[in-house]
């Protein structure tokens, strides 16, 4: 029998395998997008001319990146971006009763970042996020001439706003099931509550926060969440905290209340932490009451069951608290005989560029405003977007080609050894 010879194609033919895989891994082909790019809006023509085509040409876990300026964009944000402006950037509104500068659509679970902005004329508020579920944040903000900082009515996500500074416009949650936080922000000459967090379910906190000069300071009526307020200053309110009929757990600690009175003998005010007919377990403690209403308990607790728990505050002089301080359910013993240092709150750091973060839920993203990019406009963090990048060393396009080759070249040496 003649032996077999071996086909002298083999190599060849592995070869030219190889090749056609790493064309196909390696080599540029049509447009995709690399998560992280940074897309630039910028005045003088070195980026988008307006923030709105930025922010609809972003794919997730991208960042819009805003340079020094005046801008008038409405944006709707149903896509986990970063709009930032670390060295600011104004946003300016109409007034129009509806304007917003930022919309979260219903039902959107999006996850963006809103920062470094000073936003000033938006009858609507700075930003509505009205029964979305994504876990979006606000931070680093100026805002100034709005009706609300923030609108997240029935929202479910656990949403942050922080390190913001405003004038005319609360933080308003009404209704709300997420675990969110308000922390260092300052609110201050609002119509209306500064913190409304009324029938909210979920757990949530608001830190080293001041409110001053607002009705009810934090009215958190009806809440059936476990929510705490710590390290706050409230001053010149008509209520601190309104817990009247909350059924959930809740805490106010290391807060001071000062001037909280109700304006010309209003009924329903100038009690600083109203209480009346709660059902859940709650504690005022290492707080401060200062220069309250005279006509009107500092806590008041009618109706509550189980009682509450106001032990070792100060009431403003040694002696503690005066038999009218506290009425109802509640025990005020034990009071402090110095006012409590760590009480006053921690000041807001105010708007601010800080760094950029990066989200990963992914929607939509539409804007009303039009602009043109320039050819600069699109600087990336890793890759371009306007093609698919060539797989960088490390990378698992290389390592799977660094697989095959090996496979490949051993098969067609245990083919020769045949």
């Amino acid at each position: 029998m003649k032996p077999r010879t071996r086909p002298e194609v083999a190599a060849p033919a592995a070869l030219a395998l190889v090749t056609g895989l790493l064309l196909v891994l390696v080599v540029p082909g049509p447009a995709l997008s690399t998560p992280g790019d940074r897309l630039m809006v910028d005045r003088d023509g070195s980026g988008y001319d307006a923030l709105g085509p930025a922010v609809r040409a972003a794919d997730p876990g991208d960042t819009v990146v805003v340079r020094p300026g005046t801008y008038t964009p409405h944006v709707v944000l149903n896509r986990s971006v970063t709009v930032v402006a670390p060295d600011g950037a104004t946003l300016v509104g109409t007034g129009a009763r509806d304007e917003t500068a930022f919309t979260v659509p219903r039902g959107s679970d999006a996850a963006p970042t809103v920062a470094g902005f000073t936003v000033v004329g938006y009858g609507g508020g700075a930003v509505l996020a009205k029964r979305t579920t994504g876990d979006w944040t606000l931070r680093d903000l100026t805002v100034r001439n709005v009706s609300y900082v923030v609108v997240a009515t029935h929202s479910t996500g656990d949403w942050t706003v922080r390190n913001v500074t405003a004038t005319d416009g609360g933080v308003l949650a009404p209704s709300s099931t997420g675990d969110w936080i308000v922390r260092n922000v300052t609110l201050r000459d609002t119509e209306g509550p500064g913190v409304f967090a009324g029938y909210a379910e979920g757990d949530w906190t608001v830190r080293g926060t001041h409110l001053r000069r607002v009705d009810r300071a934090i009215d958190a009526h009806g809440a059936d969440g476990e929510w705490t307020v710590a390290a706050t200053t409230v001053r010149n309110a008509t209520v601190g905290v309104d817990a009247a009929g909350a059924g959930g757990d809740w805490t106010v600690r290391r807060t001071r209340f000062v001037d909280v009175a109700a304006p010309d003998g209003e009924f329903g005010r100038g009690t600083t932490v109203l209480a009346t007919d709660t059902s859940g377990e709650w504690t005022v403690t290492g707080s401060t009451f200062v220069d309250g209403d005279a006509d009107e308990p500092v806590v008041d607790a009618t109706g509550a069951a189980p009682g509450g728990n106001a032990i070792n505050n100060w009431w403003g002089a040694p002696g503690g608290p005066t038999p009218s301080d506290c009425a109802g359910n509640v025990d005020c013993g034990s009071p402090l005989q110095t006012t409590p240092t760590a009480g006053a709150g921690i000041a807001a750091a105010g708007a601010s560029g800080g760094s950029t973060t990066r989200a990963s839920s992914s929607t939509e993203v539409s804007s009303t405003p039009t602009g043109t990019p320039s050819a600069a406009s699109r600087k990336t963090v890793r890759g371009d977007p306007s093609t698919t990048s060539a797989a960088l060393p490390g990378s698992p396009a290389m390592g799977a080609v660094a697989l095959l080759l090996i496979c490949l070249f051993g098969a067609v040496a245990a083919r020769d050894r045949r």
